[in-house]
C-alpha cells in the first residue's frame, strides 16, 4: 500500500497499512522499519504526482502504473502523467488495474483526436460523480488545440468563448470549428474534425453536430454515441424518384469498408456508421448494453465510386436514420446488423425501436449491382420491434431489400427497378454463414414495386426454419406483383387474390385425359385463406370415392377442419361439399355419391385457417 491509501484521521491509521508496524504497544525496534518505510511512501508520492509515470497501453485504453500503488478510487486522487502517444479518438485511462475510465477534459468533453500529445504532460483527477479521469492542465491553460492558438487575432480567449456559445442548447455548428467545403484536399482534415465533434457531443450527454455544404472526408463519420445525431439542413423528397435534396452532402475519396471476417462477410464500416463500441476500443470487459439514440438526420452520401456500403447501423436502439444514399459500390446502400453479439457485448443486441426514413438510388456504374437495404444480425440478435421502417429504392440488379433476421418490424417499401434490371423488391432469406438461422418472421410489408418478391422457404442450405410474413400488403392499383414463395415459405398476403394450379387426384376410378383445374386464393391478417376452383372433367368415367382437390396453402394442425362447397353446373346440377385436411379439400355430392363423370364442370369454394 502506499499514501492514497492512507487516512487523513490518525487514529484509522493503525492497521490500514499492514507493511507499517504503527499500532500502539509496537516494539521500539520497529522504529527504524517504520521510518524507512515511510521515506519510501513518500517518495513514491511525490513520484506520482511530480511526473515520473509514463503511460503505457495500445491505442486509445492508456495505461498507469503509480509507485504508491492505488487500490481504490476516491475523490482526491490525482497524478501527473507522461503521455506515451498521442489520442486517435475518446481516450480511457486505467489505474494500476482499477478499471478503464472515460479520459477527458475538465469540462467533462470528450478529448478530440490529437488532444492527448505524445511526450507532453497531463494531470489527472479522479471525478467521483462521473467516474472518470478528468485533466485540469490542458483545459486550464489552453482549451483549444496549437492550430487555433497560433492563428493571427484570435486569442485564446475568443476561442474558449466562442465554443462555449456554440454548445449552448446543445448543438455544435460544424463550419464555426472549421470544417472546409467543397475541397477533396480537405478530406483527412474534415473527417477528424467531424469524429472529434461528435465525440465532444457526446462528453456534453448528447445533442447534435450541425452540418452543410458539400463535405469530403478519407474515412468513416463514426458515431459510436448515445444520443449524438450529425445533422443537415432540412430535406425535400421528390415523389417517385427516391431522391432527396439534402443540404448536407458527404462524399468519400476511399472506400471505408473494412477487412471481411467471420461476422462481416461484406466487411464492416461503412461512410456513415452509428454502433456500439467493441470491448477492445476500451480496454476491457463493457456493460452488455446498446447504445441509445442518436443517428444521422436530412444527410446525402455519395459512394463517388469508391464506397462499397454507405450506411451502417450496428447494435444501436431508438437510433434516427434520416438520409439519402446514392450508388454504392458493389455492397449496399444501407446495411443494419448486430454483429458485436457474443465476442463484444455478451449478449444479445437488437437494433430496435428505430426510426428508419431511408431513399436509395443503386443505378449509375457500379451501383446498378448493389442492393438497397439490408436488415441482418446474428443467431441471437438481430432488427427487431421497429413499427417506423420506411425505405424507397431505385435499383437495377441488386435488390431493394434484404431481410435476414428481422422480425416483428412493420416496413413501407417502394421499389423501382429501372432499365433491364434482375433485382427483386424483397428477398426474406437465411442468414449467411453455416448453421445460421432464418428469423426473417411475423413482419408486416406495405409494398409498391414493379418487381416480384421472394420469400426464402426450407430449400436454402443453413436455413433451419423457413421465413414467414405476419401480412404483406400490396398496391395493386400500381401493379405490384405477387412475391414468389419458397417450399415451407408463408407470407399472409392480404389483399390480393393470387393465381395457382390446384392438383386433382381421383380416390377411385379415373378422371380421364384433360381433366384441369385452375384456382384463386387469399389471406386475411389473421390468418384465414379463401380458395376459389373451377375444375372440368372432359373424360371422366365416374368416381368410386373422393375427388382431392389441392389447397394453395396447407391449413394449420391443431384447429377445427375447414370445409369447402360448390355445385356441379353442367351436368347433375348437384352441390358438393368437403372437408379441408392435409393440404387437399376431399370433395363428393351432398346427397353422399360421389363425382367424375364425364364432361363434369364444378364450381368449389374452400376456407380454413392456417
Amino acid at each position: 500500500m502506499g499514501a492514497f491509501d492512507w487516512k487523513t484521521d490518525p487514529a484509522l491509521n493503525g492497521t490500514v497499512d499492514p507493511g507499517l508496524p504503527v499500532q500502539d504497544g509496537a516494539s521500539a525496534r520497529t522504529y527504524p522499519a517504520v521510518v524507512r518505510e515511510v521515506m519510501a511512501a513518500v517518495r513514491g508520492l511525490s513520484d506520482d504526482i511530480g511526473g515520473a509515470i509514463t503511460t503505457s497501453g495500445a491505442l486509445n485504453a492508456y495505461i498507469a502504473a503509480t509507485a504508491s500503488g492505488v487500490t481504490q478510487l476516491r475523490a482526491g486522487v490525482s497524478l501527473l502523467l507522461k503521455v506515451d502517444r498521442s489520442n486517435t479518438d475518446a481516450a480511457f485511462l486505467n489505474v494500476d488495474g482499477t478499471g478503464p475510465k472515460p479520459w477527458v477534459d475538465a469540462d467533462g468533453s470528450v478529448f478530440a483526436a490529437g488532444r492527448l500529445k505524445a511526450d507532453r504532460m497531463a494531470r489527472v483527477t479522479y471525478h467521483v460523480a462521473t467516474d472518470a479521469w478528468r485533466t485540469d492542465i490542458l483545459a486550464a491553460l489552453d482549451n483549444t488545440s496549437d492550430q487555433q492558438k497560433s492563428e493571427p487575432g484570435n486569442p485564446v480567449g475568443d476561442k474558449i468563448a466562442a465554443a462555449v456559445d456554440q454548445r449552448k442548447g446543445g448543438r455544435i455548428v460544424a463550419a464555426q470549428r472549421g470544417l472546409v467545403l467543397s475541397d477533396p484536399a480537405s478530406a483527412t482534415a474534415n473527417r477528424i474534425l467531424l469524429n472529434a465533434l461528435l465525440a465532444e457531443m457526446a462528453g456534453l450527454g448528447g445533442g447534435t453536430v450541425y452540418a452543410s455544404g458539400t463535405v469530403y472526408v478519407d474515412g468513416p463519420i463514426d458515431n459510436k454515441y448515445s444520443g449524438v445525431y450529425l445533422e443537415g439542413p432540412a430535406a425535400l423528397s421528390a415523389h417517385d424518384t427516391a431522391f432527396s435534396a439534402y443540404g448536407l452532402t458527404i462524399i468519400p475519396t476511399v472506400d471505408c469498408t473494412g477487412a471481411v471476417d467471420a461476422t462481416s462477410p461484406n466487411g464492416r464500416g461503412a461512410v456513415l456508421r452509428h454502433r456500439t463500441p467493441w470491448k477492445a476500443e476500451v480496454g476491457g470487459a463493457i456493460a452488455p448494453a446498446r447504445n441509445v439514440g442518436g443517428g444521422f438526420r436530412y444527410v446525402r452520401v455519395i459512394g463517388n465510386g469508391v464506397a462499397r456500403r454507405l450506411l451502417e447501423v450496428d447494435s444501436v436502439t431508438y437510433g434516427t436514420y434520416d438520409v439519402y444514399l446514392e450508388n454504392p459500390v458493389g455492397y449496399d446502400a444501407a446495411w443494419f446488423r448486430s454483429g458485436v453479439t457474443g465476442t463484444d457485448l455478451g449478449e444479445a443486441a437488437d437494433i430496435q425501436y428505430a426510426n428508419v426514413n431511408l431513399r436509395a438510388r443503386c443505378v449509375e456504374g457500379a451501383g446498378a449491382n448493389a442492393h438497397g437495404v439490408t436488415l441482418a444480425g446474428s443467431v441471437n440478435a438481430n432488427f427487431s420491434l421497429n413499427g417506423n421502417v420506411q425505405i424507397s429504392v431505385q435499383h437495377v440488379n441488386g435488390n431493394a431489400l434484404n431481410l435476414s433476421n428481422a422480425d416483428n418490424n412493420t416496413i413501407r417499401l417502394t421499389s423501382y427497378r429501372l432499365g433491364s434490371g434482375t433485382g427483386a423488391s424483397f428477398i426474406a432469406a437465411a442468414a449467411i454463414g453455416a448453421g445460421s438461422q432464418v428469423y426473417a418472421r411475423a413482419n408486416t410489408l406495405f409494398l409498391s414495386a414493379d418487381s416480384a418478391g421472394y420469400v426464402q422457404g426450407l430449400e436454402a442450405s443453413g436455413a433451419t426454419s423457413p421465413a414467414v410474413f405476419r401480412e404483406i400488403i400490396l398496391d395493386t392499383e400500381n401493379g405490384t406483383p405477387m412475391p414468389v414463395q419458397g417450399t415451407g415459405a408463408l407470407s399472409r398476403v392480404t389483399n390480393v387474390m393470387a393465381i395457382y394450379t390446384p392438383t386433382l387426384v381421383a380416390g377411385g376410378g379415373t378422371l380421364g385425359a384433360g381433366a384441369t383445374a385452375t384456382g384463386r386464393w387469399s389471406q386475411t391478417a389473421a390468418g384465414h385463406v379463401t380458395a376459389r376452383v373451377s375444375i372440368f372433367i372432359p373424360n371422366g368415367s365416374g368416381l368410386s370415392s373422393f375427388l382431392a382437390v389441392g389447397m394453395p396453402i396447407p391449413p394449420r394442425a391443431g384447429v377445427i377442419e375447414g370445409m369447402a362447397y360448390g355445385k356441379e353446373i353442367s351436368i347433375t346440377g348437384k352441390a358438393v361439399s368437403g372437408i379441408v385436411s392435409g393440404g387437399t379439400a376431399n370433395i363428393q355430392y351432398a346427397d353422399g355419391t360421389f363425382t367424375g363423370a364425364n364432361g363434369m364442370n364444378i364450381r368449389l369454394v374452400a376456407t380454413y385457417e392456417v
